[in-house]
Parts: structure tokens; C-alpha cells; sequence
């Protein structure tokens, strides 16, 4: 939700948006209460509040930015992190 002011933003050298899918977010939120989700949502509450309004974040608040934002997918397990990583730090010029 950084994004949604313009102050914020200007502060930014470095924007990173990971793209999750529709199916995964309503998953993921919709998952029992645990350490990797300590607010559950109903897959109600996710399908007709949740994503419609990450959906709009997107759309007034990431896409305008445009190449300024770098899209990466979002992390899906364990395995996929060292991989996310290596290119943030290739963004910001780190090796």
C-alpha cells in the first residue's frame, strides 16, 4: 500500500511488485489461521472484496508507474526465494 501516496513514491529508487494470481491470493488468504496467514479471510470475503480491491490498487497505483515498477512472480513456496532474491539484486545492482 506504499504506493497509494505520491510522497512515498518520490522517496522509492527502487519499486518491486510480485504478481499474484487470483487463485493463489484466495488461497493463500482463505488458508486457516497459522503463521503465514494471521488474519483469515472467507474465500467470500477474498473473491468479492479481497481481489477486487487489490485489483484496483494495481490499476491506480502500479500501472501508472510504469517501468518504474519491476513485476516479479510472487514467491510459491521455499524453493523459489534464493531465485526472487538474485533479481532484486540484479535490479538495484547488486551481484
Amino acid at each position: 500500500q506504499l504506493l497509494h501516496s505520491d510522497k512515498v513514491v518520490g522517496l522509492l529508487d527502487h519499486i518491486f511488485h510480485f504478481d499474484l494470481d487470483k487463485d493463489e491470493c484466495v488461497r493463500r488468504r482463505s488458508a486457516p489461521r497459522g503463521p503465514n496467514n494471521l488474519n483469515p479471510l472467507s474465500e467470500w470475503q477474498c473473491q468479492n472484496i479481497l481481489w477486487p480491491t487489490h485489483e484496483r490498487y494495481c490499476q491506480e497505483c502500479v500501472v501508472p508507474l510504469g517501468d518504474r515498477v519491476v513485476l516479479l512472480p510472487a514467491v510459491l513456496g521455499p524453493e523459489h526465494v534464493a531465485e526472487l532474491a538474485a533479481a532484486v539484486c540484479e535490479a538495484v545492482g547488486l551481484k
